[in-house]
């Protein structure tokens, strides 16, 4: 068993080039149709949890992210792993089945906008941690309103996830939801649950244990001085 915390609402955004529309305050495009959201650049460190992101082909996955649709394949992405686990292989992810299904039947991507700027419900999660390749959820859709869901409560997977670091493969876009972010991406996790060292700490330890070892090296030389004068005396 795992702890767990709520994460959704929030807005929606883009990531590293990538686009993504508001949840609560919808902005709109000149070009649009008024009640249609539109997409905004966003930089990885402005991505927060309850955010919904699109990131495109071959693009680096910001956020450990909720998958709820893909193009053209609307199910189902393909992601490289690489920097997570070390395999080269493509590997397949998959949406969640209720939302992949309501954003199937979009009309246009200013309606797919639309459509992912319309969502609500709240997504129960494991708290951060080192396991890449596991992950439990519980995703509880809006009870009412127009999108027919009717409460739904989806169990969801680390088949249904795309972590921070991963490279996006062999699909147009992706849409996903931000579970986390920031130091709280599992990739920023070691085998012992606690957080990497960043390159600064890193980099103290190793000056400091060279001092050490320097230190130890002229002091050892300093007695097979000493102890050399005086046999030689």
């Amino acid at each position: 068993g795992t702890g767990g915390e709520d994460r959704g609402g929030g807005q929606c955004c883009g990531s590293g080039g990538s686009v993504g529309a508001s949840l609560s305050e919808p902005s709109y495009h000149p070009a649009y149709t008024p009640g249609y959201p539109r997409w905004q650049p966003m930089p990885w460190e402005a991505v927060r949890v309850g955010d919904i992101v699109r990131v495109l082909n071959h693009g680096a996955i910001p956020a450990d992210l909720l998958l709820l649709g893909a193009a053209p394949e609307i199910g189902s992405a393909w992601v490289n792993t690489k920097p997570l686990d070390g395999e080269s292989d493509t590997k397949l992810r998959l949406a969640v089945p209720p939302v992949a299904s309501f954003l199937a039947s979009s009309s246009s991507p200013q309606d797919l906008a639309r459509r992912l700027g319309s969502l609500s419900g709240n997504l129960r999660a494991e708290v951060p941690n080192d396991k890449v390749n596991d992950f439990v959820g519980l995703l509880q859709l809006a009870p009412s309103g127009p999108l027919g869901f009717a409460g739904a409560r989806v169990t969801v997977g680390p088949e249904n996830m795309l972590l921070r670091g991963c490279v996006l493969r062999s699909t147009d876009a992706v849409f996903g939801l931000v579970v986390s972010a920031g130091d709280d991406c599992k990739i920023n996790y070691t085998a012992g649950g606690g957080r990497r060292r960043g390159p600064a700490e890193r980099s103290g330890h190793v000056a400091q244990s060279l001092n050490l070892d320097i230190a130890g090296v002229a002091l050892l030389l300093a007695v097979a001085c000493v102890a050399g004068a005086a046999g030689a005396a």
